[in-house]
């Protein structure tokens, strides 16, 4: 996980050194939990240590997958360069085929990084930005972070 800004400022002064995230979901309901590593001073001497907290909390609105679509969607009628409507192109389509060029598709991944975060290093692959399913399927998973 990498922290910015003042985030990043806060948790150097409180001495982080490493974070985890665990997810796990189930139907209608989702968890997270975040291990956090700090340095502390355990004795008078000042010698450091190193111990883990956990900080849990439960998700009460689990992500609304349609209404990530939905935001998807509009993204791709925006920035996507198609042929037709958005709204008559199936969730499960071939995007190159309606028209998104490679250079659409960077301007897709920009703005969909203002609506849902930076997109993982790892997503940044042809297959994520195949169709609207596999972006939306994509954009769930960076929710839960």
């Amino acid at each position: 996980m990498q922290l910015n800004g003042k985030v990043a400022q806060r948790a150097k002064d409180l001495r982080v050194k490493d974070i985890a995230v665990s997810l796990s979901h189930e139907a209608d309901v989702a968890f997270a939990a975040v291990f956090v590593l700090v340095e502390t001073d355990e004795d008078s001497v000042g010698t450091n240590t190193t111990s883990w907290k956990a900080v849990t909390h439960p998700m009460k609105n689990p992500i609304d997958t349609n209404a990530v679509e939905a935001k998807v969607r509009e993204v791709l009628a925006k920035h996507g360069g198609l042929k037709q409507d958005i709204a008559t192109i199936a969730a499960d389509a071939s995007l190159s085929d309606e028209g998104m060029t490679s250079h659409a598709s960077v301007n897709v991944m920009l703005a969909l990084e203002s609506v849902f975060g930076e997109i993982p290093e790892r997503m940044l692959t042809r297959s994520v930005f195949r169709s609207v399913s596999s972006i939306a399927q994509a954009m769930t998973e960076i929710g839960f972070r």
